[in-house]
């Protein structure tokens, strides 16, 4: 059972502020990359602000024994809490005090991100900010924000203060970025860029990576080095997955990619030689560019094939000759600006059908939080579970992301839809029923699976 911990007070357990007796022994406590305006509490009683006891000659005294530190980190979180055990230390003892220090170092995360944060308020008035106003914004005290400004001018962002109604108000100047500002840049613009460059990962080898690299490049030569040092300090906030990406071996790769843009809005007619993995053949096409877009790792042409008389889907990186003809085009397929909006993957053929999916209250979470397409609805169901509903092709895209959910998603219609899903479990079901051995603890652990009919 716990003990009873003192209730917090705004007032130190001492009138003069001390936390020892006089002619004691005593043990000092520093805590250092804290916020410097946040509260400490020793043992349930207010004791000041980290900025009392973040000094070389600036220590939280204390008597010997076992104490709770508390500091209020950030306004409205849970404190951070721990305990230090003072005493005199062996061979540390001078005349009747006994020197035990102690360091409690914090991270800086949330008092960077404040000054990540008030530069960008800065900048959105492009007539000035006071201090006050900062202060007041950021609850914090106008000592903290004159500190704040000061560590800013520091690192070298161009921040200056002017006079404005008998009050100081600050505004961030642009001519130190002329360059990127006469591109239309701000300095929090150019930072925010240099900042987003784990985004760019998802475009590793594609053509666009060279032109991303050389911007951000460009970007990072205007900012100065202590102004990148102070961008690196921000927490990794934004991480970036890189999902699975085409192997593009074709040498031309590049050069095809330009060619087609070309193509596409020149409106002219292109040949291409191209490699069909179905077919596992090479193959002349004459087709009409009419759009690139980049999906699921990799670029895809949109383009009508007279001979088909339709317009098909082509893998770039399978393409492995492009020429651009003279003769033009004219489109004769209203294909949507939006990339393969009618279904879940890249696909452009099929014709879009009502699609009805039940969801378990056990998967129902993940699925209801994701917008999946935007022709969906969404019902609750009184089992806790949802019932979802698309306008999408029944293609590849769509039986793959119904078989990701195991037993948790069944198919309402249509039929044909039900049917090619049980095709696909009965398939998977045979690849593993005469091979596996269940372990007989992992049989025992394992709650039976709802079994599908055995096949006449």
């Amino acid at each position: 059972m716990r003990g009873l911990q003192p209730v917090r007070s705004s007032q130190p357990c001492h009138p003069t502020g001390s936390w020892t007796r006089a002619g004691s022994a005593y043990g000092s406590l520093r805590i250092v990359d804290a916020l410097r305006d946040a509260q400490v509490f020793v043992d349930g009683y207010y004791a000041g602000i980290v900025d009392d006891y973040d000094g070389v000659f600036q220590h939280l005294n204390l008597e010997p024994g076992t104490h709770r530190i508390e500091i209020d980190v950030d306004p409205g979180a849970p404190p951070l809490e721990f305990e230090v055990n003072v005493g005199p230390g062996p061979g540390r003892c001078i005349g009747r005090f006994s020197c035990c220090s102690i360091e409690c170092r914090m991270p800086r995360n949330a008092e960077v991100i404040r000054h990540w944060q008030m530069l960008l308020h800065i900048d959105a008035d492009r007539s000035g900010v006071s201090v006050q106003d900062l202060a007041a914004h950021f609850k914090v005290t106008t000592r903290t924000v004159w500190r704040d400004l000061a560590a800013l001018q520091e690192v070298g962002f161009p921040l200056v203060d002017e006079k404005r109604d008998g009050k100081t108000c600050w505004r961030l100047m642009t001519m130190p970025l002329k360059a990127l500002n006469d591109a239309g840049l701000s300095v929090t613009e150019a930072c925010s860029l240099y900042l987003s460059r784990a985004l760019l990962v998802s475009f590793t080898g594609t053509p666009f990576e060279a032109g991303l690299t050389a911007i951000i490049k460009k970007v990072e030569k205007a900012l100065s080095p202590r102004v990148r040092q102070f961008l690196k300090r921000l927490p990794d906030v934004v991480q970036v997955k890189s999902a699975p990406r085409k192997n593009v071996t074709a040498p031309k790769h590049d050069e095809f990619v330009a060619r087609l843009i070309e193509a596409a809005s020149d409106r002219h007619v292109a040949k291409v030689l191209y490699f069909s993995v179905h077919s596992n053949r090479e193959k002349d096409y004459e087709l009409h560019p009419y759009h690139l877009s980049y999906a699921e790792g990799g670029l895809y042409l949109s383009a009508y094939v007279p001979e088909y008389r339709q317009v098909r889907v082509f893998a770039v990186e399978r393409i492995r000759r492009v020429t651009v003809l003279e003769r033009g085009f004219t489109p004769v397929d209203d294909v949507s600006s939006e990339a393969f909006g009618q279904s879940l993957g890249v696909n452009l053929g099929g014709k879009p059908e009502r699609i009805v999916v039940d969801f378990t209250a056990r998967v129902a979470p993940y699925v209801r939080e994701r917008t999946w397409h935007k022709s969906q609805q969404v019902e609750e169901r009184a089992d806790g579970g949802l019932r979802v509903t698309l306008k999408v092709c029944r293609d590849w895209a769509l039986r793959t992301w119904v078989l990701g959910y195991g037993a948790h998603a069944r198919v309402v219609s249509p039929p044909a839809l039900a049917a090619e899903i049980l095709v696909q479990l009965d398939g998977a079901r045979d690849g593993y029923v005469p091979k596996l051995q269940f372990e007989p603890a992992l049989a025992l652990l394992t709650p039976p699976a709802p079994r599908l009919p055995l096949r006449g």
